[in-house]
């Protein structure tokens, strides 16, 4: 079996144009020289003998293909299977995809649009194209352009026996020189026009592939440009995602440190709450009361640890240990023996404060070590050092760098509410003094 494709097609019918012009050529040196048969009785070997040469070539190729090695990659053939050759098993898809192909080219070339492609998994109801199909339909195209081919043979067999019966060719048939002059002129313009044709064929269809192949490589350019965007796109959107989930699970994370240094400040003022609720002790008294003036006199002094702003409950005890609360009061002035306070709150003015009765805070201790922290920049006469140094000479009293937990007054002075102490003041509800209120309590001109 022989397979001649698009390309041998166009090749041999090169090659008997080729021989057509060459036979032409010759015919027309002998019928200008048909006077002169002897001198161009030894053109005519020479010729043959080219034909022949290239007749051989052709034969060449043709036992070529008939092996089929080229085109399909394996022996189609049992008996050509010899030890030395190998046998390589065929991989279903992989010959698959070499019907369809051939199965493309049948159409595209030779207009045979009977088959269908093979797809995986194969459809029963619809098989494709078989290699003894395909094997018919190149024995078809191989027989048609063996019947062209022979029919241009046919006709160059004729050419060179009109020109063998040339006058002076032959004794018994004599042909005469105009209608062989004619019959080479018409073939040389179809042969002329032939290649012309060709010509333009072979220009259109480069320009068809041309265009082809650019709008091609324009369709990848295009698919490639909004694969990317859409990458793009989906990057940008991926990482605002992501951005948008580790922003929520920082705001979470915030929130719940927030809640539980929240829960931790609410949990140490309940435990001081409750610590000074079990203590329940008398703080100090009344030792005078001005109820008319608002104002009442405590025996409590700036060595007690008393600051002014400090609020006291104020109750008398009862007989039988019972206790009646007054109302509260506010420390005013701390003196060296005493302090003034203002009566902020009175429960019933029939039994006013008077000397003599109890005051208590909840969070104030006249015996407990207190704990200072500074914020801000101090204006006073005194530098901080000196104001450390002065608080160390009361053992009672201790000086932390750092507010915290267990520090009982921030002192502050200009620009405190950026300090860091005072953020952590407002965190575990330290109790707030001015500068000038603190110099007043060492006992310092401010």
């Amino acid at each position: 079996m022989e397979i001649v494709t698009r390309k041998e097609r166009l090749r041999r019918i090169w090659i008997l144009v080729v021989s057509l012009i060459v036979l032409i050529g010759t015919a027309v040196l002998a019928y200008h020289a048909a006077g002169k048969r002897d001198e161009i009785a030894p053109q005519i070997p020479p010729v043959k003998k080219e034909n022949a040469a290239i007749e051989a070539k052709i034969a060449a190729v043709q036992r070529d293909l008939l092996e089929f090695s080229k085109p399909f990659g394996f022996r189609t053939e049992a008996s050509l299977l010899a030890p030395h050759v190998p046998p390589t098993p065929i991989n279903g898809q992989v010959l698959g995809a070499f019907l369809n192909r051939w199965r493309a080219r049948l159409a595209e070339r030779y207009a045979v649009t009977t088959y269908k492609d093979w797809s995986y998994p194969a459809d029963p109801n619809s098989p494709g194209l078989t290699l003894p199909d395909l094997f018919k339909e190149i024995k078809k195209i191989r027989d048609a352009a063996l019947a062209e081919e022979a029919a241009v043979v046919k006709e160059s067999g004729a050419i060179d026996t009109a020109w063998k019966w040339a006058p002076g060719g032959g004794p018994d048939i004599q042909i005469p020189a105009n209608s062989v002059t004619a019959s080479i002129l018409t073939i040389s313009k179809e042969a002329a026009e032939a290649q012309k044709k060709a010509d333009e064929e072979v220009r259109r269809l480069r320009e068809e592939y041309a265009n082809a192949v650019k709008a091609r490589e324009e369709k990848k350019l295009e698919i490639r440009t909004k694969r990317l965007a859409i990458e793009q796109a989906l990057k940008e959107a991926q990482n605002k995602h992501t951005e948008a989930v580790q922003a929520q699970n920082q705001e979470k994370q915030k929130r719940l440190a927030e809640k539980q240094e929240l829960q931790d400040r609410l949990d140490w003022v309940e435990l001081s709450r409750q610590e000074a609720q079990e203590r329940q002790e008398t703080d100090g008294r009344i030792i005078h009361a001005d109820v008319a003036h608002g104002v009442v006199y405590i025996d409590l002094r700036a060595q007690d640890g008393l600051f002014r702003g400090t609020k006291f409950k104020v109750f008398s005890m009862k007989k039988g240990g019972t206790k009646r609360m007054r109302g509260e009061i506010q420390v005013l002035d701390v003196y060296a023996d005493y302090s003034r306070c203002a009566i902020v709150k009175e429960l019933d003015p029939q039994e006013p404060m008077e000397a003599g009765d109890y005051i208590y805070d909840e969070f104030y201790d006249r015996v407990r070590r207190l704990e200072f922290a500074f914020a801000g920049s101090f204006i006073g006469r005194v530098a901080a050092s000196d104001l450390v140094r002065k608080l160390a000479e009361n053992k009672r009293f201790s000086y932390s760098p750092k507010a915290r937990r267990e520090t009982n007054y921030l002192v502050v002075g200009e620009g405190y509410e950026k300090d860091a102490n005072y953020v952590e003041a407002v965190k575990f509800g330290i109790k707030i003094i001015r500068e000038k209120d603190f110099y007043s309590f060492l006992g310092l001109e401010y």
